[in-house]
């Protein structure tokens, strides 16, 4: 039993390097290449469906993550998890990635009763990435201007001009494929254009 504990210990500690290896190599990059980094794991997490794109919520955990998770402790293991299984829209998408790739994020009460991450959370890690144009644009793009931001908004930061375009390169990525995966496709779509635009979302 001690050799297995200590196993476990040695295993840990192992992941943890890891980890810490992998946080200080993200933080080491330029910024663009950072959020082109966290575009290029949402469509790899996309893939592996370790993430579902839905309109609506931020960030929702599913009750066998949220089970294997105490208040207090990282978030970045249980998403670096191959069986992490969340539904997220596309601020949400990149919250879980940079979370992923370099951001130590503290799971609390709240988090687990409510089952889902407020948008404060999520807004106060994309920030030291994607500024707040960038954000607001991404996600009125996924949510096609019916989400968090809208055009009458108070805190809108971008121009009418641009909350149109997002506007409609969400809606056109909606129906660029097969309209079951609506929000799949959009998630998809703006990834791309932020690696196509080194960084950037240019709707």
């Amino acid at each position: 039993m001690k050799l297995s504990s200590t196993k476990a210990a040695r295993s840990a500690a192992a992941r943890k390097a890891v980890r810490t290896r992998r946080n200080n190599a993200f933080h080491a990059m330029l910024p663009f290449k950072r959020r082109m980094a966290i575009a290029e794991d949402v469509l790899a997490s996309l893939e592996v469906e370790a993430i579902r794109a839905n309109t609506g919520s931020f960030v929702r955990l599913d009750l066998d993550t949220l089970n294997s998770v105490e208040a207090g402790q990282q978030l970045q293991p249980t998403f670096l998890n191959p069986e992490l299984s969340c539904s997220v829209c596309a601020l949400g998408a990149c919250f879980v990635s940079a979370v992923k790739l370099g951001n130590d994020f503290c799971v609390t009460e709240d988090h687990i009763d409510n089952n889902q991450l407020p948008f404060s959370d999520i807004n106060d890690t994309l920030s030291k990435y994607f500024s707040a144009a960038q954000m607001q644009l991404i996600e009125i793009a996924f949510e096609e201007g019916r989400g968090w931001w809208k055009l009458d908004s108070h805190k809108l930061v971008v121009t009418e001009g641009q909350f149109r375009a997002a506007q409609r390169f969400g809606s056109n990525a909606y129906a660029s494929g097969n309209y079951y995966y609506g929000p799949t496709n959009k998630l998809k779509a703006i990834m791309k254009n932020i690696i196509d635009n080194k960084g950037t979302f240019k709707p």
